[in-house]
């Protein structure tokens, strides 16, 4: 009867996505703290539900309500939270949490052990606050718990340095791990580029595909294309437009803004036009691309003629 009656709950609860059913959300609950549900010591799933539906609706202080009131956090509720907690833009909390989960608990008794999903949400907060001391720390934690050769935490510890500028140590940690993917790439790729050093990401994103064998994705031809532009030049950024072209990223919308950008900064306006005209659905970044392209040249007649157009074609 329980696992019935749960199972039921738990059901309507996955139907409550958004804050339009927070109302039907708060009935559910009501139910289940009436059933007597809610601090059974096996209603952890029951908890870490609740604390997932308040997090989709928007409501985070009723999430953490819920797991202040949990009798047993397993990592799944201690996930649960901190991600809603760091979606919630409430990074704080989730390291404090986080920090928390690296003591022992009072009421358990016994440590929780991190796994890479704890430690990339918690690098991911010290990213959105531009935190590096925190992330330092947490690295700390990452190599005591041996967790450092793991892929989404070696890639997450990568992203999080190239961000903070320190490419020296988004290196290390890429010639210490054992398997690289095209995510890890990207990161430094970005990472040179942020502190200006473009031809280091051009060299990179040959190393990561002569050296691990790996293919670009859309991520890594926007990363090369903004170096292109930066160095201005023309006759790489036109040698992987055909790149692009071949394996069929020249459907997606931001790398098309991205290669007129490029073409743009190149001095080659004619082709961004050619280009941006054979796009069939344009958005509001292509329109963008364009308009600041030719703004940038001082063709300003042209970049209010365009802008005139896009609102006549719909485009806010």
């Amino acid at each position: 009867k329980f696992i019935t009656n749960s199972y039921a709950f738990i059901s309507s609860l996955k139907k409550c996505n958004n804050s339009s059913n927070i109302e039907m959300g708060r009935r559910i609950h009501a139910q289940i703290v009436e059933n007597g549900l809610e601090n059974t010591r096996d209603s952890s799933y029951i908890g870490n539900t609740l604390i997932s539906m308040y997090s989709r609706c928007g409501s985070i202080d009723n999430a953490n309500l819920v797991f202040e009131k949990l009798l047993i956090r397993d990592v799944m509720s201690w996930s649960n939270i901190i991600s809603a907690n760091v979606f919630h833009g409430k990074e704080h909390v989730g390291l404090s949490l986080f920090h928390n989960i690296m003591r022992r608990e009072e009421n358990q008794k016994k440590l929780i052990e991190p796994n890479n999903v704890l430690y990339i949400l918690a690098l991911k907060a010290c990213i959105s606050l531009g935190d590096l001391h925190e992330g330092e720390l947490i690295h700390v934690y990452v190599m005591e718990n041996g967790m450092e050769s793991d892929l989404s935490v070696g890639n997450s510890l990568i992203n999080m340095y190239s961000k903070q500028s320190k490419l020296d140590r988004a290196i290390l940690i890429l010639s210490r791990m054992p398997t690289r993917d095209v995510i890890t790439w990207n990161s430094v790729i970005l990472g040179y580029i942020h502190v200006g050093h473009c031809h280091k990401a051009i060299q990179a994103f040959h190393i990561m595909q002569e050296n691990d064998g790996l293919q670009p994705d859309s991520v890594s031809y926007l990363s090369i294309l903004k170096a292109f532009s930066s160095t201005r030049d023309l006759e790489q950024g036109m040698h992987y437009h055909c790149h692009i072209i071949n394996n069929g990223f020249d459907s997606d919308l931001l790398v098309d803004s991205t290669l007129i950008d490029m073409y743009m900064k190149c001095g080659n306006l004619r082709d961004a036009h050619f280009l941006f005209n054979k796009v069939s659905k344009r958005d509001c970044v292509l329109w963008g691309a364009l308009i600041a392209g030719y703004t940038e040249h001082e063709d300003t007649d042209t970049a209010f003629q365009l802008f005139q157009q896009m609102q006549e074609e719909g485009v806010d």
